[in-house]
């Protein structure tokens, strides 16, 4: 059974400066949401002008952490994750994952209002899914944390479409994203589109030589290399 009440939540991307990404991104029209820091990594989010959230993750001053692996192995710029945030609870979401023969790992409830577990890159293909539940909002969040209220987006901002992604074995990846709440719909080329309900953007699967993350659907920006503070720009 796949997850019920999911949504794809947001994507992150790993950066070696999150103040020069966030001030990239905002310098492009994006609006802040929140973020915070931990011993072992710095997040924050901002949202672009169709509701679409993106999450810039950096390296901390504190312990070394799963962050400093990552850039050392792939730079900065590259997608490290999304988010499927579910509305019914962290134990029932993987009951329902286990269910479909997919296993989560480094589950992590020590948190009242943040509960999350990870599916893992070799199943997923070459990116981590999070799966998360959360007690509130947004600006619940905000709150908590002493930030301002998120404000809404000016429409005229960059939109965020979609992740592109490619994978060797397309039905496996299908099934893989149907399991995590997505309607998922033929491309007509071999590939597919998994989209939820309730999020503004997608994630695109198309068959490749190697699966992973290839970029991000920005029609507002003009496509462009992979940045520093940046993933892939793609056209629509």
């Amino acid at each position: 059974m796949p997850l019920t009440e999911a949504v794809l939540d947001h994507v992150a991307i790993a950066v070696d400066d999150v103040d020069a990404a966030v001030s990239h991104w905002l310098g492009r029209g994006a609006v802040p949401v929140g973020g915070g820091e931990a011993p072992a990594f710095r997040s924050e989010q901002v949202r672009l002008g169709n509701g679409a959230k993106l999450e810039l993750i950096g390296r901390t001053t504190g312990e070394p952490s799963f962050i400093d692996g990552y850039l050392e192995r792939f730079g900065p710029g590259r997608v490290h994750h999304v988010t499927i945030k579910v509305g019914t609870s962290l134990a029932q979401a993987i009951e329902e994952l286990d269910a479909e023969g997919i296993q989560t790992v480094d589950r992590n409830e020590s948190y009242p209002h943040w509960h999350e577990a990870f599916v893992r890159p070799s199943v997923v293909g070459g990116m981590i899914v999070q799966i998360a539940w959360a007690s509130g909002t947004d600006a619940d969040f905000a709150e908590r944390s002493g930030r301002p209220a998120p404000q809404s987006p000016d429409p005229a901002a960059p939109h965020l479409l979609a992740l592109q992604m490619t994978h060797v074995d397309p039905p496996a990846a299908r099934a893989l994203w149907s399991a995590v709440g997505a309607t998922v719909t033929d491309d007509g080329n071999g590939g597919f589109e998994a989209q939820w309900s309730a999020s503004p953007m997608v994630v695109r699967v198309a068959l490749g030589e190697r699966s992973g993350p290839v970029g991000l659907v920005v029609p507002g920006l003009a496509p462009g290399e992979r940045t520093d503070v940046a993933p892939v720009l793609l056209g629509v």
